[in-house]
């Protein structure tokens, strides 16, 4: 199971959509940005994509985009869903100075 979880983080990392559950999830980040939590954002949708999937028997949509909106500051809200006839998008802003105890 660890080495599942992190063989997804890791592709994840380089830009591969996350696959759970019969499902794809593509996450959609701003521009290049040194600064941006990139990796907490990406663990932080592993870790919620695992839990749905738990829940569920299975991830709920064949597909679904991510989209994370750049904030000032150190929070994460605004978060909201649309259906779409390809599956689904979610956006969700995250501040750029955003730590780990954040995503918990």
């Amino acid at each position: 199971m660890i080495a599942l979880l992190l063989a997804i983080f890791c592709s994840t990392a380089a830009g591969a959509p996350i696959e759970i559950g019969g499902g794809k999830i593509d996450v959609d980040f701003p521009p290049n940005d040194s600064d941006f939590p990139r990796a907490l954002v990406t663990d932080w949708i592993t870790t919620a994509a695992h839990a749905v999937t738990q829940y569920y028997g299975r991830f709920p949509v064949d597909h679904v985009v991510v989209r994370i909106r750049e904030v000032a500051g150190d929070r994460i809200d605004s978060g909201k869903t649309f259906g779409t006839r390809a599956g689904g998008v979610i956006t969700v802003s995250v501040g750029r100075s955003t730590t780990a105890a954040h995503f918990t």
